[in-house]
């Protein structure tokens, strides 16, 4: 799977999305290179400026798969069970 992320080079943030430009540590990823290249085409009519942006793709690859015991508590798990 590919995640697409914008960067801006100066402050080395992360763009959150939408036409008005907010920027954040984690930012926003978009899951698809069509819906960024909405978005680049979206803010480009706008004013912003997209020269210091670059495009950061992300590999993601399957770490490992754990069962839900691994991860939930016993006690939460007999807890939502029992409901």
């Amino acid at each position: 799977m590919v995640l697409y992320k914008v960067m801006n080079i100066e402050t080395e943030m992360f763009h959150k999305g939408g036409v008005y430009t907010r920027w954040s540590k984690q930012g926003k990823v978009w899951t698809s290179l069509g819906s960024l290249r909405a978005f680049i085409t979206l803010t480009m009519k706008g004013a912003q400026d997209i020269n210091k942006w670059r495009i950061i793709e992300y590999q993601v690859n399957v770490a490992s798969v754990k069962e839900l015991s691994e991860v939930i508590k016993p006690e939460k798990m007999i807890e939502l069970l029992s409901k």
